[in-house]
């Protein structure tokens, strides 16, 4: 294989590993917005859910592997 061919295929690596870096932050970043979100709406509306706490929320979650 030549220098050229080499380097042209760690070029392409390198930029799908950024690609999918960045994809997998920007993942991470929304789930916690939602998660966010979904608590939020447990605390608001506690007459209806009871009383709810992060560690409450994270053990539902745990079932779902989220």
């Amino acid at each position: 294989m030549s220098g050229g061919i080499v380097l042209r295929r760690f070029r392409i690596c390198y930029r799908l590993s950024r690609f999918f870096y960045k994809e997998s932050n920007q993942m991470t970043r929304v789930q916690q917005e939602q998660l966010a979100a979904i608590f939020q709406l447990l605390r608001e509306n506690q007459e209806t859910f009871g009383e709810v706490t992060e560690g409450d929320v994270e053990e539902q979650l745990k079932l779902y592997s989220i």
